[in-house]
This record gives C-alpha cells, sequence and structure tokens, in this order.
C-alpha cells in the first residue's frame, strides 16, 4: 500500500486539530501526519522526511514569521498546500501574492479552506482534496502507482550487456525478449521491476539506441499489463558512451582551411566530453520518462530513486562512466564529491532495504570489471546503507557476499555460508551475464569468460511488513533459445 508521511504546519494547533484530523485520518489509511506547533520546532523540521507540507498562511502566533521565510525552508521538491480559516481577509489573499512572486521554484499545489471541512459539502471536499493530493505527491516524488501487499514479494528481472548493433551478437538472440518474456509468463506472472545494468548498445550510436527502444519496449509491453515506464531502471555501461562525440575533445576546426585538425599534444578532455552520453540520456528519458536524464546539473548523472518507497525499497543508481573518454576508454571511476552529494539525499529515518545499480561492479576478480576507485565506492556504500550491488559488464553470472573492500567474505577461510545472515560488515554483490552476446567473434576473440552463458537473473525480495528479510537470486541461461536453469537459487537473509 502507497502511505504518504504529511507535516502540518500551524500555530494554533488546538484549533484546527480536528479539521486536520477530519482530511488525513482517512479510511485507506495511507496518510501518516505530524503536526508542529511550533516555530522552533518547525525551524528544526528535516522536511525531506515528508512527501508534503500543510502550511498555515498566518503565522501569527510564531513571533510573527513571514510566509515566504516559511517556505523557503521547504524543498523545492516537497508540494506545499496553504491552509486558512481566513480566506475571506485581504490580507490573506496579499500575502498569497506575495510568496507566490518571491518564491517561484516553490511548488505550490492547493488552498486548503479549512472552514470547508465542517460544511455539509464536506465529505466530497475532503475526497477532492485528498485525491489531489496524492497526485501531487506522486508526480512531485516520481511515486510509481505499483502496489504490492506488504507481505508479498517483489521480483526484478535482472539483464545486463545486451549490445545493441553488435557484431558479435549470438545468432540465438534474435528473439531474447519474446523468449523471456514467455517464460516469465508462467514462471513469474507478477514482475514488479526490470532493471538493466549498461552496455545496452555497442558504439553508443543513435541507431543502435532505436533498435534498443524497440526491443526493450517489446519486452516491457509483454510483462507488464500497462507500459511500466518508471519500473525500469536504467544506467550506462561503457560502450553506452559514443567515442565519435567524445572524440571532439581532441579535435580543432581551423577555419583557414575549412578542415578539422587533430590537436597537438596529449588529448585533454574537454567541455566535449558532456555530449558522449547524451544519445544514451535521450534514450533513457523516453524509455523511463525519467527528467533527471536531461538535467545536464545532475551530478554525473548519478541519484538516489526513491519511487519505491512505500514497497520499503530503495535505489542508488550509479553511473560509472562518467569520467570515460576517448583517451580513457576503459576508465569505470565514481568521483567521492558526487558519493558525498548522493549521502545528503536518502531518508536514514526510514528502513528501506538500498540497492545500489551501477555498470562496473568492485575490486574483485574479474579485474576488468572493477570500479577504479573502490575504496570510494566502498565507505560509500557503508554509510548510505546499500545492501544490495547489482552490475554487469563482466559478462557471466556471479552472486556473492562481499565485505565493503569488495573482497568475498571468508570464515575460517571459506566463502562464507549463503544461507547465513548478511551481517553489517558485508553486501549482496550480484552480476547478471550478457544476454546476447556469443561466446566468440568470428575472429575467435572471447565475448564471454571461459563457460559463460548468455542469461539472465531474476532477483526475489522476500518481505515482511515492506521489510525486506531474504534475498534469492536465480539465474537462468539462453543459450539455444530457451531459458534452462543455470544455478542453484542463492538464498540469503538480510
Amino acid at each position: 500500500m502507497m502511505r504518504y508521511k504529511v507535516l502540518v504546519a500551524d500555530d494554533e494547533p488546538d484549533l484546527f486539530r480536528a479539521r486536520y484530523a477530519q482530511l488525513l485520518d482517512n479510511p485507506e489509511n495511507d496518510f501518516e501526519w505530524k503536526m508542529v506547533e511550533t516555530r522552533d520546532e518547525f525551524e528544526r523540521t528535516n522536511f525531506r522526511e515528508y512527501d508534503a507540507v500543510i502550511l498555515d498562511i498566518n503565522l501569527t502566533h510564531w513571533r510573527n514569521m513571514p510566509l515566504t521565510e516559511a517556505v523557503r525552508k521547504i524543498p523545492q521538491t516537497v508540494p506545499i498546500v496553504f491552509a486558512s480559516g481566513k480566506w475571506h481577509i485581504d490580507t490573506t489573499i496579499n500575502v498569497i501574492r506575495e510568496v507566490l512572486a518571491d518564491a517561484k521554484d516553490a511548488n505550490f499545489v492547493q488552498i486548503l479552506i479549512l472552514d470547508d471541512l465542517s460544511a455539509d459539502t464536506a465529505p466530497l471536499k475532503i475526497k477532492a482534496v485528498r485525491e489531489q493530493l496524492r497526485l501531487a505527491i506522486a508526480k512531485a516524488r516520481r511515486y510509481t502507482q505499483l502496489s504490492v501487499e506488504d507481505d508479498d514479494p517483489i521480483h526484478i528481472l535482472h539483464l545486463s550487456d545486451p549490445q545493441y548493433g553488435d557484431p558479435d551478437t549470438d545468432g540465438w538472440a534474435s528473439l531474447v525478449e519474446e523468449q523471456i518474456a514467455r517464460f516469465l509468463y508462467t514462471l513469474c506472472p507478477e514482475l514488479h521491476l526490470i532493471a538493466i545494468t549498461g552496455d545496452i548498445t555497442y558504439q553508443g550510436l543513435p541507431s543502435e539506441f532505436d533498435e534498443a527502444r524497440s526491443r526493450i519496449e517489446n519486452l516491457l509491453n509483454h510483462v507488464f499489463s500497462t507500459r511500466g515506464r518508471e519500473r525500469l531502471l536504467l544506467v550506462p555501461g561503457n560502450h553506452d558512451v559514443n567515442l565519435r562525440l567524445a572524440a571532439a575533445d581532441c579535435i580543432d576546426f581551423d577555419f583557414k582551411s575549412s578542415r578539422p585538425v587533430v590537436r597537438d599534444g596529449a588529448c585533454k578532455p574537454t567541455a566535449q566530453r558532456q555530449f558522449a552520453l547524451q544519445p544514451f540520456c535521450q534514450f533513457a528519458w523516453d524509455m523511463t520518462g525519467d527528467p533527471r536524464w536531461l538535467d545536464t546539473t545532475s551530478e554525473n548523472l548519478c541519484w538516489v530513486n526513491e519511487s519505491f518507497r512505500h514497497l520499503g525499497l530503495r535505489f542508488v543508481l550509479l553511473n560509472t562512466v562518467s569520467e570515460l573518454d576517448c583517451a580513457n576508454p576503459g576508465l569505470a571511476t565514481l568521483p567521492a564529491k558526487t558519493l558525498q552529494k548522493l549521502l545528503q539525499s536518502p531518508r536514514e529515518s526510514e528502513r528501506l532495504f538500498s540497492i545500489a545499480v551501477a555498470h562496473h561492479g568492485p575490486s574483485s576478480v574479474p579485474e576488468t570489471v572493477a570500479i577504479s576507485n573502490w575504496p570510494d565506492v566502498g565507505n560509500f556504500l557503508y554509510a548510505a546503507g546499500v545492501r544490495m550491488f547489482i552490475h554487469g559488464h563482466g559478462h557471466e553470472r556471479r552472486v556473492e557476499r562481499l565485505g565493503w573492500d569488495g573482497v568475498p567474505t571468508m570464515v575460517e577461510g571459506i566463502p562464507a555460508n549463503e544461507n547465513d545472515q548478511l551481517t553489517q560488515d558485508e553486501f549482496l554483490r550480484i552480476m547478471a551475464p550478457t544476454s546476447h552476446l556469443a561466446a566468440t567473434s568470428p575472429s575467435g576473440v572471447s565475448r564471454r569468460p571461459n563457460g559463460a552463458a548468455r542469461g539472465f537473473n531474476l532477483i526475489t525480495l522476500q518481505r515482511v511488513q515492506r521489510q525486506v528479510q531474504r534475498v534469492e537470486v536465480q539465474t537462468f541461461t539462453l543459450d539455444k533459445g530457451k531459458p534452462a536453469i543455470a544455478a542453484p537459487v542463492f538464498k540469503t537473509t538480510v
């Protein structure tokens, strides 16, 4: 069930508490609300913990706190409802006008006339206000409308490295999306989320993203009853970086000769590098509808996705190719400053099961999968309370318990038992195999580690009262078309 946290700020709490209770103590029980009664309490509030704020317009009993000052303390992402029992007074309207002129970025939703909540038509008005509040919160927070009972499991399809457009695509992979959809229809009819952990294309070309869009949309249409754009999680991989665009860092244009020329000396990154992920960002926006993919000010395209908070889940999307360029096409890193800023976003007061999603993985075998500055990343994962790290890039299945140093957890010299409780000193690492690439190229170059098969992961999160209690990972192969079980189900308690 979706639950919304609402903060009510009123300088006369005893006078209007019953009216607010009429509005927010609803039969659906989807509003959890708290009232702040003093200015000091209001100023100490962490507004990021709330989905909306109902704010009294006339705060005269709070040492005449100006409404504009109160609004400025509320983050732009939090919807605001202005409430008053004095809408008939001209000064109330003037205050609203001044606030809207001053705080143009405020997320103003609606006006609440408190006297209406005691009128004969109150039930209809209360119903309308509740629905407006739900819609405003869902839009501002990008909450999915996906509804799952609190004790039901969550199923996640984990795909990686399809590399649409790659000449080394397996000849059996032309209908992978249909094969997966048909298989899941019987095995897991209630699929909730899909995560694709990078290398969606071969060279990051617009034509390759067009193919990816068509193929992935076909999968979505088969496995979700609705298109479910917000239920698709994406991150870029190194193959999604358009190195042709990144190569503009090394090129100048000579206007005298009207020809491009290669710069003298080393190829140093310039502002051109930011355009190398533009085709991916446009694709990700088209597929997910998340405007953050088009935000050039976004911190290296990394953010915390709380669209599934009502299910007890939080996803941390990590872009490990933000510093990759034509001079360093294999660089995988996450800048420490980016990670520090991400720590400000999660709601630390809530017990959410946090899952990191990236293309590259931790610093363990195989080394080609590793993020170069893993100590920074490991520290971040610990501080952010991440319990599960899903990624790709290695073109093989790998499921194991790792310490924060990225090394498999050992107990008396042997790997930790998967059935033991996952401790606070470790996290669960899940790498997906490639879904499309052949074992070797026509020239004999290996595209998968020895013995690795094409396939996908199905991750099941067993929950009790929205709290994840157990993680199960099952991997299926796709060689020769028909999916088949690749390994025993990995199970661990969290």
